[in-house]
């Protein structure tokens, strides 16, 4: 899906409005809603430097949502230290106005 290109080409670059441009402002996971997702996402993108790496992805879609489940490796570097997290991951989108937008899982 074209919107998880551009997810990671947003985290790559340390891009805000580019990674911002994937969500739905109705966005909501764990409690957090799109004020508190963009505060976090622009504050660790002005703290660390993130190498992400899409793995292996299963897409189910159902009329206008979609659930993505997949693999990641990022590679984070915070004051000159790299660690490397592997990790899974479920992302949930909605199709708004005839386009995907990540509504959970961030």
């Amino acid at each position: 899906m074209q919107v998880l290109q551009v997810r990671s080409q947003a985290l790559n670059g340390r891009d805000l409005p580019l990674y911002l441009s994937v969500v739905s402002p109705a966005y909501r996971d764990k409690g957090k809603d799109i004020a508190a997702l963009t505060a976090g996402v622009a504050a660790g993108f002005k703290s660390r430097t993130v190498a992400y790496q899409a793995g292996h992805r299963t897409v189910s879609v159902s009329g206008n949502r979609a659930e993505v489940k997949g693999t990641y490796r990022m590679k984070v570097t915070v004051g000159g230290r790299e660690m490397v997290l592997d990790g899974e991951e479920t992302i949930i989108l909605s199709r708004e106005a005839g386009v995907w937008k990540i509504i959970a899982g961030l």
